[in-house]
């Protein structure tokens, strides 16, 4: 049996350049099977976390972090 259960995706697709949809796609995906397979977890889903290993980058990816972490606020 699992009590919990924390989902924490997007840094690496992200760095891959996969939209920020896309990553809101496996977010949705990601939860709606561990709902299903543990109907009493507690699911915990952890905010995309910046990172500044992409520096010809930063602005869109800065862009894309805050899109998800907007999806996964109301998603939640």
């Amino acid at each position: 049996q699992v009590d919990n259960a924390v989902i924490a995706l997007g840094t690496n697709d992200l760095k891959d350049n996969h939209s920020s949809g896309a990553t809101n796609a496996l977010y949705s995906k990601a939860v709606d099977t561990v709902a299903r397979e543990f109907p009493s977890a507690h699911i915990f889903v952890s905010a995309v976390l910046p990172r500044k290993d992409r520096p010809g980058h930063f602005k869109d990816y800065i862009e894309k972090v805050a899109d998800i972490n907007k999806f996964l606020w109301e998603y939640a």
